[in-house]
């Protein structure tokens, strides 16, 4: 009967062990789950707020640049009462100031020339296209209207109030001696005239009654007059 009964004691023993064991392991199954979700929900907090910050950041920004627009509407810029004044009895040149006091977001710059006309630039300040912003209310915004006129890769220029001039360097030059081509673009029709040299393009400005002194500058240069 003893050894009965210290046989049955062992077991008892076993169970409970077996029992604190299986106790044991559920507390730390469920100690992990807790966990998990705990950082799940960190996380996702974490991935929420870093959106919100970036929302709240790029309204801020925007809001910069609308007040900067708003200073604008009272501007003194001799850069910006120059093209208003080229613009003067254009038809349809009714646009608010916007259209001189808005210079791009980020990594997009805008630069006016004489209504409706603007230059864009993207990433860097050194190659830009040609936009005809007629039909454009709101500049700060995508797909606004703006119409590209193909005329792009401008990096040197100057423009009276009816013409774009352009010049590009020719694939072929060296450093010993620069060659360029020359585009005139007409403000009022969109036509573009190229000339294959220096001589030629002399011409074409005394046929086109451009008595203008044109001076090449960069589209930093330009962008430094804002």
């Amino acid at each position: 009967m003893c050894i009965i009964s210290l046989v049955n004691s062992k077991r008892s023993g076993w169970v409970w062990l077996g029992l604190l064991f299986v106790a044991l392991l559920g507390m730390l199954l469920a100690f992990r789950m807790t966990f998990q979700k705990v950082t799940t929900t960190v996380n996702n907090f974490t991935e929420t707020f870093n959106n919100s910050l970036v929302e709240v950041t790029d309204s801020l920004v925007s809001k910069l640049d609308s007040l900067k627009t708003i200073i604008y509407q009272n501007n003194t810029n001799k850069q910006v009462i120059y093209l208003k004044k080229l613009s003067e009895n254009l038809a349809n040149s009714n646009t608010s100031d916007a259209f001189y006091g808005y210079y791009g977001f980020r990594d997009y710059y805008r630069y006016p020339l004489v209504y409706p006309y603007s230059l864009h630039c993207i990433d860097f300040i050194d190659d830009a296209a040609l936009y005809d912003e007629s039909n454009v209310t709101r500049f700060d915004e995508n797909n606004n209207g703006e119409l590209d006129c193909n005329f792009n890769g401008i990096k040197e220029f100057d423009f009276t109030k009816e013409y774009l001039v352009t010049r590009k360097l020719k694939d072929y030059n060296t450093r010993i001696k620069k060659e360029y081509t020359y585009h005139i673009f007409n403000f009022r029709n969109k036509e573009v005239i190229q000339y294959n040299s220096l001589q030629e393009f002399k011409k074409g400005l005394k046929q086109l009654k451009i008595t203008k002194e044109i001076e090449f500058f960069t589209l930093k240069t330009y962008s430094e007059l804002f």
